[in-house]
């Protein structure tokens, strides 16, 4: 159930973010706070204390991109440079490059869903 809920959310966040490059605040803070609930509810004070260290890990992270404010730039680069290698393959393709500023074009929200639904499926199989 925890699951299904976070995929919802997560799927829902990565839509609004393609729409409008935005998460709204609402969306965030709703969430956190029924997927706290949820988590005590299924699991008692451990599930609490391992939803609060989520989020505790999710703020470092946070943190680290704030300082880092490319690390998404990047990261959209380098899906563009990994998906240029399948299509083109080993030839240079001129308009790929992480110092390219148009190919930086990927939401970030949407590669969370994407990673939410790759780990939802990950759990489910039970790897």
């Amino acid at each position: 159930m925890i699951w299904i809920f976070a995929v919802i959310v997560a799927v829902w966040a990565g839509w609004l973010d393609w729409r409008s490059r935005r998460i709204p605040n609402w969306l965030t803070v709703s969430g956190f706070l029924i997927g706290l609930a949820l988590n005590t509810a299924v699991w008692g004070w451990q599930g609490t204390q391992i939803a609060l260290a989520g989020v505790v890990a999710g703020a470092i992270a946070v943190g680290q991109m704030i300082r880092q404010r490319r690390v998404r730039k990047t990261l959209a680069n380098l899906w563009d440079l990994v998906r240029g290698f399948f299509i083109f393959g080993l030839r240079p393709h001129p308009e790929l490059s992480l110092e390219n500023p148009a190919a930086m074009t990927f939401p970030f929200g949407v590669a969370v869903a994407a990673a939410t639904l790759l780990c939802y499926g990950v759990a489910a199989v039970g790897l």
